[in-house]
C-alpha cells in the first residue's frame, strides 16, 4: 500500500505516532494476521534485529513474502502509554508499522472506522485515539 495513492475518506486507520522513541506511521490492519516493521525504518534508527527460528511467510497484496527476521520488545507510545513489542522485519513496505490481530487481539483493541478512533484496553480502563485521515496523518 502507498500512503500517497489512498484516496481521501477511505477508511484506513493510520497515524504517526512514538516507535523506539521515533516517529513512525503506524497501519492498524484488522487483515494482517502478525505485525511488522519496515527494513529501512529499523536500519535508519538502528533497531537490533534477531532472528527466529520459525520462518515466516507472509501473503500480501505486493506478492509473496518471507522473513526470519524480528525486532524484539520495541516500544511503541500512545498517549503516553509504551507497548514493547514484537515484530516481524520486512523489506518493501511503504508504512513503518504494520499493527497486526495478533497485536490488537491482546491489547483489546476496537477500531471506530466512522469516527476514526481506536480503542485500547488498559487497566484504568483504556485509552482513547482519535486519528486524523491518511494524508493528514503522513503531513
Amino acid at each position: 500500500m502507498e500512503v500517497e495513492t489512498i484516496p481521501e475518506g477511505e477508511p484506513v486507520m493510520m497515524g504517526m505516532f512514538s516507535v523506539d522513541n521515533h516517529p513512525a506511521l503506524i497501519l492498524f490492519d484488522s487483515g494482517a494476521s502478525h505485525t511488522f516493521i519496515n527494513r529501512t525504518f529499523v536500519v535508519k534508527h538502528d533497531i537490533p534485529i534477531g532472528e527466529t527460528k520459525d520462518h515466516f511467510c507472509i501473503q500480501s497484496l505486493g506478492g509473496r513474502l518471507s522473513s526470519k527476521e524480528m525486532v524484539y520488545q520495541i516500544p511503541i507510545k500512545f498517549g503516553g502509554h509504551s507497548f514493547p513489542t514484537n515484530m516481524i522485519f520486512l523489506k518493501d513496505q511503504d508504512i513503518d508499522v504494520i499493527l497486526g490481530m495478533n497485536w490488537m487481539a491482546q491489547r483489546g483493541v476496537v477500531l471506530d472506522i466512522l469516527h476514526r478512533t481506536i480503542k485500547m484496553q488498559l487497566p484504568d480502563p483504556y485509552l482513547l485515539i482519535q486519528l486524523a485521515t491518511p494524508k493528514q496523518a503522513i503531513e
